[in-house]
């Protein structure tokens, strides 16, 4: 893992390239305990996995595997979850102040399409 992405109240997220293909992935590695929420993000992230197969859905990411980590600070396995690296040079903090109306609008329907696919 090269980088930190950012951390949160609930795991660490890393820049991570695959040995072999050279590919960057994300890594978000989660904190000890935080299994519950585990479990919902990866259900969310196999969901957004069958609704991107689907013609028009090409803004999802794909979650690929959940792995465990040995974490250093408490010296235990941690599960972590595997997912593409979107390169993105805009800090979303600023991007997002800079939004009109319509652009909300635009990016609330989005959010709408993806929810008329069941999840399965």
């Amino acid at each position: 893992m090269k980088e930190i992405l950012g951390k949160g109240k609930y795991a660490t997220v890393f820049k991570a390239t695959h040995k072999l293909t050279q590919q960057p992935y994300v890594v978000k590695l989660f904190h000890p305990g935080r299994t519950k929420k585990l479990k919902r993000e990866i259900l969310i992230l196999k969901s957004l996995n069958q609704i991107s197969i689907h013609p028009g859905y090409k803004n999802t990411i794909r979650y690929h595997e959940t792995i465990s980590i040995m974490n250093e600070i408490s010296s235990s396995y941690c599960p972590a979850i595997v997912t593409d690296y979107i390169e993105n040079d805009n800090d979303w903090r600023s991007l997002y102040s800079s939004f009109t109306l319509n652009d909300i609008k635009y990016y609330s329907y989005q959010l709408l399409q993806v929810s008329k696919v069941p999840i399965i």
